[in-house]
């Protein structure tokens, strides 16, 4: 139990003095060590090194905006951010693959993006082909019911987590929280590289940032391409007046024979609304 040698007061305390930074004049450095200060005990940092599984068959999606077809030319373009700037779960020039996974994963993935009425969009989804393992911050207190003290340090952090995986990022130019999930993935969680150069989980599932309950999930680069087929993508209009899903697939984006930088969009089916998704 990773809360084992901390009282209840004890991480209530250590939340508040965290909290009582100035995160936005604080260098990453300095967000980092708080991150370590805020978790070690004696020096050491008592991680959180609990897994769960997703199975084959699972299905996952992305969105990105549709501005240009030029924007879609590669099979890369349908997979991650090559040089992606800081996010979530990454630094600066960290590959990672962002998407959503159960409870209304595209409508929550349109909400991510900040999708307009009247907008094009990519809906790009993947299906698990090999079992994925993944941590995550607010799932281990239900396992502990049966101890009201465990459960509820479980639960007072975990509702700490959860409002730091959900903080808004307003300044692009500062963006703290972004330092604070990551040190909080890397240290806490082991989301990332251990010494050797392995990685403890394939990905990591947190709560979405728009709609607070459904999950979001960034996988590790090298899982995604091993453990994810890339099904397909299709080009869809965001507008409540098409269906009660509140958008509609206007075509299909594949590839012509073994040629991966060429698609095109399908003529026959820009009528076609998708009422289940794929």
């Amino acid at each position: 139990m990773y809360l084992s040698d901390f009282t209840y007061e004890e991480i209530k305390k250590r939340i508040i003095t965290f909290e009582s930074n100035d995160f936005s004049k604080m260098t990453p450095d300095e967000i980092y060590k708080s991150v370590i200060e805020l978790f070690s005990k004696n020096g050491v940092i008592p991680r959180d090194l609990y897994t769960i599984i997703i199975p084959k068959n699972e299905m996952f999606y992305r969105v990105r905006k549709f501005a240009d077809k030029e924007n879609f030319l590669t099979e890369q373009d349908f997979w991650n951010n090559p040089n992606p700037p800081i996010g979530r779960l990454n630094l600066a020039g960290e590959p990672i693959l962002y998407a959503c996974y159960n409870n209304d994963p595209i409508k929550t993935a349109i909400s991510e993006v900040g999708i307009t009425d009247n907008e094009l969009f990519v809906i790009i989804s993947y299906k698990s082909v090999e079992e994925i393992e993944f941590s995550s911050p607010g799932i281990i207190s239900s396992s502990y019911k049966s101890d009201k003290e465990a459960y509820d340090k479980h639960i007072l952090m975990e509702g700490f987590l959860k409002e730091i995986f959900t903080k808004q990022v307003h300044d692009e130019n500062n963006p703290y929280y972004y330092h604070i999930s990551c040190a909080i993935a890397k240290y806490f969680f082991a989301f990332g590289k251990d010494s050797s150069g392995s990685y403890h989980n394939d990905a990591f599932v947190y709560p979405s940032v728009k709609t607070k309950i459904n999950n979001n999930i960034a996988f590790q680069i090298e899982s995604a391409k091993k453990k994810l087929k890339l099904c397909g993508a299709a080009i869809a209009l965001k507008n409540k007046a098409v269906t009660k899903d509140e958008f509609g697939v206007l075509g299909f984006m594949t590839r012509e024979g073994e040629h991966t930088k060429i698609l095109k969009i399908s003529k026959e089916l820009k009528e076609f609304i998708l009422p289940n998704y794929f």
